[in-house]
């Protein structure tokens, strides 16, 4: 708490500083996971206003390396550093996947749109896990929404979750994410660029496995009969197979235990929406990125053998049971799945669930933030 209260003297004390100089109203500031990755919805929105805007000044921030698959005349600022404060104190417009650290002010004149990382999930978050998180991380939480101007929703659920998890009042666009966007609109071409990474003839199909973080996993949690399971979906749908791990990076040191003799690394590739564009079939567990490959009619199959513990740990919105993807605790019973699969009747199911929350993707929710954006440039 005290280091706490230190950062946010630190911020204040900085930020004001900075305020001595104006904000540049065609500069926009994106920052993704605190500036661990260059990616979810604040890169589409930032791709796309590269291509459309290139005079507007994109600044990056990064917290290891920077990234090297931005446009090249995106600047990009370390984390924590003096550019960094700099840019985010004189930038009209902010974009983020995440709230803002505590020593982060925000001026009357500038503009936040918060993309946060979600949509339809399982986790709880916010006060909705208030009994699991930090006193520390419920403030800033709450001040984040202070600062907030809007949020992006793709559902009713999703509202009505950031209303509450949040306590946040202000403005929310029920429009989609632009990282749906880039499924709906791209399919094709990431299939060819996944093959053509991993030097796949176009013909082979993927089987990806991504599951989401685990606080204490063990190797037996994301142990898959992986040869069991290509052979079985050689024999329900035929062609060649290939298998794909890719694991949440809190957990990437089992990627070299679990890295599966014959199958891709899934961790070498940047951009998780084109890996789930690219596959042909999907299997994860509690983590929202079902939701992403289900917009795109991906077959999927939850693979969890560690439910009840897991559901308690963290606390969930949903029970994987409720939905309609098929759900095993081992191999055996995920092959089962695979070979029971009606797919027709699948994708009924999935509509009918996507039509219970109220889901709203179009493909095209970028343009509105687009849109978004330069009028507030535009302002006076």
């Amino acid at each position: 708490m005290f280091k706490s209260y230190l950062k946010r003297i630190y911020g204040f004390i900085i930020f004001h500083f900075m305020w001595l100089f104006p904000i540049k109203k065609e500069k926009v500031f994106f920052s993704c996971f605190s500036g661990k990755r260059y990616g979810d919805n604040p890169k589409y929105i930032s791709q796309r206003l590269a291509k459309e805007y290139p005079n507007i000044k994109q600044i990056w921030t990064y917290r290891y390396t920077p990234f090297n698959d931005l446009d090249k005349n995106i600047v990009q600022v370390k984390w924590l550093s003096f550019a960094m404060i700099y840019h985010i104190a004189t930038s009209k417009i902010w974009v983020d996947s995440h709230i803002k650290p505590e020593w982060v002010y925000k001026r009357k004149k500038q503009f936040y749109i918060e993309t946060w990382h979600g949509g339809l999930g399982f986790k709880k978050i916010g006060l909705d896990a208030e009994e699991k998180i930090s006193d520390v991380e419920i403030a800033r939480m709450k001040r984040n929404s202070k600062m907030v101007d809007i949020m992006l929703s793709n559902a009713d659920w999703t509202t009505n979750v950031y209303r509450k998890a949040f306590g946040y009042k202000g403005e929310i666009l029920k429009i989609g994410f632009p990282k749906s966007d880039y499924l709906l609109n791209n399919t094709n071409f990431m299939k060819e660029n996944v093959r053509r990474h991993y030097k796949l003839s176009s013909d082979t199909k993927i089987a990806f496995y991504a599951p989401t973080m685990r606080d204490n996993p063990t190797i037996e949690t994301f142990n898959i009969d992986h040869k069991k399971v290509l052979e079985t979906l050689k024999n329900k749908f035929g062609g060649k197979w290939i298998f794909m791990v890719r694991l949440h990076p809190v957990n990437e040191n089992f990627q070299e235990k679990l890295f599966y003799d014959g199958s891709l690394n899934g961790m070498e590739y940047s951009d998780m929406q084109e890996l789930i564009g690219a596959c042909d079939i999907y299997i994860s567990d509690y983590s929202g990125s079902i939701f992403d490959a289900a917009l795109i009619s991906k077959p999927i199959f939850i693979f969890a053998n560690d439910q009840l513990s897991y559901e308690a740990e963290r606390g969930l919105y949903m029970s994987i049971s409720e939905l309609p993807f098929p759900v095993a605790a081992n191999s055996i019973e995920l092959c089962n799945n695979i070979i029971n699969i009606d797919l027709e009747k699948y994708n009924n199911e999935v509509l009918e669930y996507f039509d219970s929350v109220a889901l709203e993707e179009n493909g095209k929710s970028t343009d509105e933030i687009i849109k978004k954006i330069i009028n507030k440039i535009k302002e006076k």
